[in-house]
Parts: structure tokens; C-alpha cells; sequence
């Protein structure tokens, strides 16, 4: 079950490094990655996979939720949503690659899911440094799902994106300043991701961020739970309490959909 970009949503606010990150306690909160992503679910499920069908049901969600704040949405995409939700936001950061990541779960070919990865990340970022970090994290978890082990991965990345796996994480992490490159927080996430032994491991390193935490977070959170084929379906019941039911039952139907490609879409 995906809801690993959901959990790492909630620990990616938190200011505690401890065992016990993944139970969701009273006062936790989702913010735009979780309901931006199920947006995308909802909309990958249909029969019109169109950027601008996407972009109306973002605003769609938007409006549904009863949480329509900065806290919940950030300032800039909050405001891109309240003035209707233009065709699209320029944006050079990598937050769109969370909700694109859908495509990796469900694509049933590589030329498929780039298709689809472009579709996603235009409606709010539009730029080519957001397309290849979307194209990235939904690489990883297409290959994950694919068998494709630790080096292969690697070794594809670092083909197409020029990615080198940095030599000592911990400091990296520790030592990360805040910044909107998109390739730089990608690439950081890919670090953890690599860096880390089981899906608990890379949680606990993006515990130790400072800046771009949530992002870096719900980024690595999402490829962990393919790359360790994590099973975090007993979490989705810990959800109820924070979930719009919509939501919640997007999220079961997601997990059974099997996606067919439309080829009514140009």
C-alpha cells in the first residue's frame, strides 16, 4: 500500500528523533504533499489523464478540504490555489515530485510513465529542473517495483541525471542548508535513500535535517517504502482519525487499480 509519502508527512514536521516516529498522534496534521498525491491517485484513476483536468482537481481538493491555510498549503501554492488554480504555477522547487511519484506505482512502461510524470508536474511547476526530479523519484519506485536492486538503480541514474552517490551521508545531512534547487534536494534524498538499511533508517536520517526537512522527508518516505517493498498498509488505519473519508477510500482503491494507458489524450 503507498502511504509512505503520507506518514513521512507527518514525521517530517516533527522536531523529535525517536523509535517510536510512526504512530500518529493527536494535534498531527497532513499538508499539501498528502493531499496534493491523492489528488493525483484520484486523477490517475480516471479516464482523461490531461494536465488541465489534473490542475481542476487540485483546486477541487482544495476547496474539499477544510484546512485551506498557508500551514496546510505554503504560502505560494496557497495562493495559486485560492485565485483558482492558473493552468500553471512556475516553480523551480522539487514538492511537485511527491505527487508525480503516483506514475511510478502504476506506469506499465518507462516511456508511459515520463509521459505522465510531464503531465503531472506542469500544472504547478513547469520548469525542467521540477520535471527531473519528478522523473526521478518516480524512476526509482518504478524500478523498485521492477526488481531493479541497489546498483542497477544507480547506475541508471547516474547515466541519465548524473547522479553520484555522496560518500558520507550523515555529514551531508547534517550540514544541508536550506535551498529551492530541486536537483539538490532530490539528490539528497537519493543519498538517504541508499545510505539507509531499512525504511526506519532513512526516516531517522531526514530526522536529523534542518532545512527542507518535510520535502526531503515525504521524497524519501515515498521511494523507501518501494526500494524496502515495505508493506505500510496497517499504517492507512492510524489515518482514519486525520483523513477526509474521500481520501481514505481513494487510497484502498489505488492500491487494487490496475492503469491501462489512454490513448485518447495527445
Amino acid at each position: 500500500m503507498m502511504v509512505g509519502f503520507a506518514l513521512a508527512d507527518i514525521i517530517g514536521k516533527r522536531d523529535e528523533i525517536t523509535d517510536d516516529r510512526y504512530k500518529i498522534n493527536e494535534g498531527d496534521y497532513i499538508t499539501k504533499y498528502t493531499i496534493m498525491t491523492i489528488a493525483t491517485m484520484d486523477w490517475l484513476m480516471s479516464d482523461w489523464h490531461s494536465s488541465k483536468r489534473l490542475n481542476k482537481m487540485f483546486y477541487e481538493y482544495y476547496i474539499n478540504y477544510p484546512d485551506k491555510t498557508d500551514k496546510v498549503y505554503g504560502a505560494g501554492l496557497h495562493s495559486w490555489l485560492e485565485k483558482g488554480a492558473q493552468w500553471y504555477r512556475t516553480d523551480y522547487g522539487a514538492s511537485c515530485a511527491v505527487w508525480a511519484s503516483v506514475a511510478g506505482h502504476k506506469a506499465t512502461n518507462m516511456r508511459e510513465l515520463k509521459r505522465l510524470v510531464k503531465r503531472i508536474t506542469r500544472c504547478t511547476h513547469n520548469t525542467d529542473t521540477a520535471l527531473q526530479s519528478s522523473e526521478i523519484v518516480s524512476i526509482v519506485i518504478y524500478l523498485c517495483k521492477k526488481g531493479f536492486k541497489k546498483n542497477k538503480i544507480i547506475e541508471y541514474l547516474h547515466k541519465n541525471y548524473n547522479y553520484t552517490m555522496c560518500d558520507n551521508v550523515e555529514k551531508e545531512v547534517k550540514e544541508h542548508q536550506f535551498t529551492s534547487n530541486a536537483k539538490v534536494v532530490t539528490f539528497l534524498a537519493l543519498d538517504i535513500l541508499f545510505s539507509s538499511k531499512q525504511y526506519s533508517d532513512a526516516c531517522k536520517l531526514c530526522g536529523y535535517l534542518k532545512e527542507n526537512k518535510q520535502l526531503i522527508s515525504c521524497l524519501t518516505g515515498i521511494m523507501a517504502e518501494a526500494y524496502f517493498n515495505t508493506p505500510l498498509f496497517n499504517n492507512l488505519e492510524q489515518f482514519k482519525s486525520i483523513f477526509p473519508k474521500k481520501y481514505y477510500t481513494t487510497l484502498k482503491e489505488f492500491k487494487k487499480y490496475k492503469f491501462s494507458a489512454n490513448t485518447n489524450v495527445k
